[in-house]
């Protein structure tokens, strides 16, 4: 072999020897995300396939109740998450640091009484049903407290808030879906007429994707495919509905029927509205769910969806 030719070799054997010994910890660690199965969040799951095709590696970890994941958000064990309404008010008023970098729908929330019920004011001192801490839980309250409406309120998962008041252990509920639309598909309850759990100055304001204010500082490059990952994902749960629909049958233990029931009362978007989230900062305060405003001049850092949906 040539002089140059053992160069050569000598620069290759020695570039292949210090690759093979790059420790495997600088490689990016896993991104975890978390989320609260409901019919209108499922496309959730479609993260982990969709952001590895953006060079990404992510876990999608199912939580109960938003309560639940607010707590895991809070501690630093999520990177981030489809969080609800009123859970990402009290994490941003907390000095929890997220930031919110996308929407995930709008709407999604339901009330359901009792058949015997036949006016609001039948639930006075009774008890109603809704999970701590979620967004069907606030704006129903908002609504009762309007109509001087004065209840006990039991808090239940989700999917056990039907069982309650099918045996009367509640007389009403406040739930995301499919739950709500389910007690009214299955007989369980009814939607009082002229009952619209919206009417509050915060619309259909329903969820946020918030990531970790350190994850956006030291690798907002991961970031970026994050929320690329999560528009494709939205889009996909539009144009392969049926996919979706069937997704959601599997996981959630309900009929075709009823998941399409659901998906009519939420509008799956990325998209979101920032001058709606002050009006909730005000209700929540209002009712005590937060002491403090958040100050939402920096709540938002949209840049991200700006660059997925080019």
């Amino acid at each position: 072999m040539s002089a140059r030719g053992k160069v050569a070799l000598g620069i290759a054997l020695a570039i292949g020897f210090f690759i093979a010994s790059i420790p495997a910890a600088v490689a990016a660690p896993k991104i975890k995300i978390g989320n609260v199965s409901m019919a209108y969040t499922l496309y959730v799951d479609m993260l982990p396939a969709l952001a590895k095709e953006e060079g990404l590696d992510v876990e999608v970890i199912d939580f109960k109740s938003s309560s639940d994941e607010n707590l895991a958000l809070a501690t630093g064990s999520l990177d981030g998450g489809n969080v609800g309404a009123l859970g990402t008010n009290s994490l941003l008023a907390k000095g929890v640091p997220v930031v919110i970098v996308a929407g995930t729908v709008r709407g999604g929330s339901g009330f359901v009484v009792g058949k015997s019920i036949q006016s609001l004011q039948e639930l006075q001192g009774k008890k109603v049903g809704a999970t701590k801490g979620s967004t069907s839980e606030m704006l129903a309250k908002y609504q009762l407290k309007k109509a001087g409406i004065s209840v006990t309120w039991v808090n239940l998962p989700h999917p056990q808030l039907g069982v309650a008041l099918s045996q009367n252990e509640v007389v009403a509920m406040a739930a995301g879906e499919p739950w709500a639309s389910l007690a009214v598909s299955r007989g369980i309850g009814k939607v009082l007429p002229g009952f619209d759990i919206y009417d509050s100055p915060a619309g259909k304001i329903s969820g946020a994707f918030v990531v970790s204010q350190k994850l956006v500082h030291d690798d907002p490059v991961s970031v970026q495919k994050l929320v690329n990952a999560l528009v494709k994902a939205v889009r996909l749960a539009e144009t392969q509905r049926e996919d979706y629909i069937r997704h959601a049958v599997t996981k959630l233990n309900v009929s075709d029927e009823e998941v399409r029931i659901a998906l009519k009362n939420a509008d799956i978007t990325y998209q979101i509205y920032p001058g709606e989230w002050p009006a909730l900062t005000g209700i929540a305060k209002d009712m005590g769910y937060v002491q403090e405003s958040a100050d939402y001049s920096k709540a938002f850092d949209l840049k991200f969806l700006e660059n997925a949906v080019k």
